[in-house]
């Protein structure tokens, strides 16, 4: 009775021990992939979001370092924030 216990536990253990493995070779693959994708050799534009308390400003650095507020462009095209 003892020993099937023990032996149930052992194998408990090492069936743990597997799946954490597998998922750490899964993770570290993943992340591999992820940083190998992520350089960009030539990008067709590039822009910087920068997050206030109650608005966005985005920048579209291509562009002669054009700035888009928000709050002009409402004003521009005569609509209402409510």
């Amino acid at each position: 009775m003892i020993l099937t216990s023990v032996i149930i536990n052992l194998c408990y253990l090492r069936a743990i021990k597997i799946i954490r493995e597998f998922y750490r070779v899964i993770s570290f693959s993943a992340c591999l992939l992820l940083f190998l994708l992520d350089e960009v050799i030539d990008p067709a534009m590039t822009a910087k979001a920068l997050g206030h308390q109650w608005y966005w400003n985005s920048n579209y650095l291509d562009f002669l370092d054009e700035a888009i507020d928000p709050a002009m462009t409402t004003k521009a095209l005569g609509l209402k924030l409510y």
